[in-house]
This record gives structure tokens, sequence and C-alpha cells, in this order.
């Protein structure tokens, strides 16, 4: 194994593909000027909030598909500038006032959420 840096990404890039259970993502799919893989970013999103990313583009952007996308993505790029990757995948972004998920975490404990509640009374 490689010791520089192109050795340590190969091996991180590796892992991550082989057993990781991430693709490998196209060079042509990513804007450099943004930062954003854009394939992966709308695939993410119409898979997971299809009448969210509906609403969005109807409402801000007229019902044009390609504009919400390039729209959005200048604003979900301006919201990482400013706020930061990890808030951002944290506390999602807005654009006309329609709220999208770029993440979504898997619970820190394994217990239904009705399970949580309080079962004697707090004095």
């Amino acid at each position: 194994m490689s010791t520089n840096e192109k050795g340590f990404e190969d091996a991180i890039e590796e892992s991550l593909t082989g057993s990781g259970g991430y693709l490998k993502s196209r060079p042509e799919n990513y804007d450099v000027a943004l930062g954003l893989d854009l394939v992966e970013l709308f695939l993410f999103i119409e898979a997971t909030q299809a009448k969210d990313w509906a609403k969005l583009v109807l409402r801000g952007y007229g019902g044009d598909d390609v504009a919400a996308k390039t729209g959005f993505a200048k604003r979900l790029a301006a919201e990482i500038d400013a706020r930061g990757t990890i808030d951002v995948l944290r506390h999602d972004a807005s654009d006309y006032g329609v709220t999208l998920k770029l993440a979504y975490f898997k619970p820190a404990h394994g217990l239904p959420q009705s399970s949580r509640r309080c079962t004697r009374p707090i004095e």
C-alpha cells in the first residue's frame, strides 16, 4: 500500500465503495463552482421527497424542473457557504418556503417512538 496522500485517498475510496455501500461518483456529474454532485443530489431528493420537490418546482419556479434544479443547487451552495456543510445536513435547506432534507440519520437508539414516553408519574 502506498503511503502518500493519493494512496490514502484510494484506500478510503476502496473501503467506501467496496464494503461501505457507496457508489463511485462520475466527474461529469460534479459542478465545481457549486461543489455539488448534482446528479446524486437530485436523485436523492426525488427518491426521498418527491412531493416536496414537486411543491418547490411549482411554487418557486413555475413548474420548470430545470430552472428549479439550477435555482435550488445555487441556494444550497449558498447555504453551505453561509452555515457549513454539517449544519445544512443536520438542519435541512429551504427554498421558497419548502424545506428539503439533505440527509437522514439513523436513530441513536433502537427504541420505537412510543416506548420513550415516561411510564411513571412525574413527582
